[in-house]
């Protein structure tokens, strides 16, 4: 029973009659246990608070981490873009460079591993792969020049090294790659390759079994 529920069934007793001899001491026990429960209830409350609060406080470090990260990502990104810029340029230079064909073939393998060289690198790679008087150098260019074929350049420059080109190895490597492309515009290239009278016969042979695959 709580204190009010005693106070209503007590009502004519408050109000006519005498109360009982433990009146006053069960009034207090009532009253000591209404005070004790808003007292739970307001402790409740303010674990309840302390609780909201501490939430608050970890999302607020939280979010105040994840932006710190984030900007530290963002400087590492560019200092990283940075670097392979920087690289590109001192690897191109070097190339233009080089005089020994073996070290010219090496600052082509550097740059083949850089995923997205520059304009002017690739410029360099195209050169290389039309001009330079080592064949090995020109098919080490045409191997780096062979993951950017989604640029037009390249795809010109293969078919302007058909005109060019000496090297059987080179000229068979550079159809088959004009081939899986289906680039039709190689098929006039393919056919003065094959009429040039100083084409050794196995490469002819093999080069005229693969040449309908693109006509």
């Amino acid at each position: 029973m709580n204190l009010e529920d005693f106070i209503k069934e007590n009502k004519d007793e408050f109000d006519n009659r005498k109360l009982p001899d433990n009146y006053r001491e069960t009034f207090r026990n009532l009253l000591k246990e209404e005070l004790h429960q808003e007292k739970k209830v307001f402790k409740l409350h303010s674990n309840v608070w302390r609780i909201a609060a501490a939430i608050v406080i970890s999302l607020g470090v939280y979010m105040l981490g994840r932006v710190l990260v984030d900007q530290e990502l963002s400087v590492e990104m560019v200092e990283t873009e940075n670097g392979i810029e920087k690289n590109n340029t001192k690897n191109t230079l070097a190339l233009l460079e080089e005089e020994s064909s073996y070290k010219r073939i090496e600052r082509i393998n550097e740059i083949e591993q850089i995923a997205k060289p520059d304009e002017k690198t690739l410029k360099v790679l195209i050169q290389c792969f039309l001009k330079d008087d080592n064949p090995n150098v020109r098919f080490a260019a045409l191997r780096g020049l062979e993951n950017h074929l989604e640029d037009a350049k390249i795809r010109n420059a293969l078919i302007e090294a058909l005109l060019i080109e000496k090297d059987s190895r080179i000229q068979v490597s550079i159809i088959h790659i004009l081939i899986d492309l289906n680039e039709k515009k190689a098929i006039e290239p393919i056919q003065a390759v094959l009429e040039n009278e100083t084409l050794e016969p196995k490469v002819k042979a093999h080069i005229s079994a693969i040449l309908p695959q693109l006509i």
